[in-house]
């Protein structure tokens, strides 16, 4: 169920709160079809529909504050440049980001990077899309479980590329349960590898602080759904 309201609504699962029954929920297999193609975004609102059909889904949103990474201009100043709109064939494969509602001239293409790594390359995109970006990368590699919060006041659209770190996959770590990156350190992805990244090609910056943080909060959600 987690991992449905996480594809439905666009969220972590550490911007979910639900009761005590959603500690251990079942696992169900789930077979559905569009009456015709539709893009991803429109799925998502069907899948919506049916958690709230099937599994009497209600939930509601609300602000917490919790431990969020944030995202700020460094002390140097920012050195992104304003979009040129134009996306480039050699940058690699496209993420097709308008099926997740962005608009279609917004790209985020993946292609190889330095020293193995992989690198992204953004065109026509904003700040809060780069947050939310940074936000589902970590979470990927479990050693950043927050949110990543948008304050740089940059409005607009710009165009970068930054290259995703290699971190030593889950499971990795020092015998005592921390996590351990690939080079060593302990520490979330974000601050110890991501942020020197940051401030030295964008001239951006991470910092660990306390906010305000939109969640989803579940009221109500049957363990068996309604037959077919």
């Amino acid at each position: 169920m987690w991992m449905c309201i996480r594809l439905a609504y666009g969220v972590e699962n550490f911007r979910i709160a639900g009761p005590d029954s959603m500690q251990n929920p079942p696992f169900y297999d789930i077979v559905a079809k569009a009456a015709r193609p539709v893009p991803e975004s429109q799925l998502r609102l069907m899948l919506r529909k049916l958690l709230a059909d099937r599994f009497h889904l209600i939930l509601h949103r609300e602000k917490k504050e919790m431990s969020v990474t944030v995202l700020l201009v460094a002390k140097g100043g920012s050195k992104m440049h304003p979009t040129t709109g134009v996306e480039g064939p050699e940058h690699g494969d496209d993420a097709h980001l308008q099926n997740l509602g962005y608009d279609n001239n917004v790209h985020i293409q993946q292609s190889a990077g330095t020293n193995g790594n992989v690198r992204f390359t953004f065109t026509n995109a904003s700040m809060a899309l780069f947050a939310a970006w940074l936000e589902s990368s970590s979470s990927v590699h479990v050693y950043d479980k927050a949110p990543v919060v948008d304050l740089t006041g940059m409005q607009g659209r710009f165009d970068w590329a930054v290259d995703s770190p290699l971190v030593r996959p889950p499971g990795g770590g020092d015998g005592a349960g921390t996590p351990v990156a690939a080079d060593g350190n302990t520490g979330g992805v974000l601050l110890d590898h991501y942020k020197p990244i940051l401030e030295s090609e964008l001239g951006l910056t991470l910092e660990r602080r306390k906010a305000m943080v939109d969640i989803l909060v579940i009221d109500h959600v049957d363990r068996e759904p309604t037959p077919n």
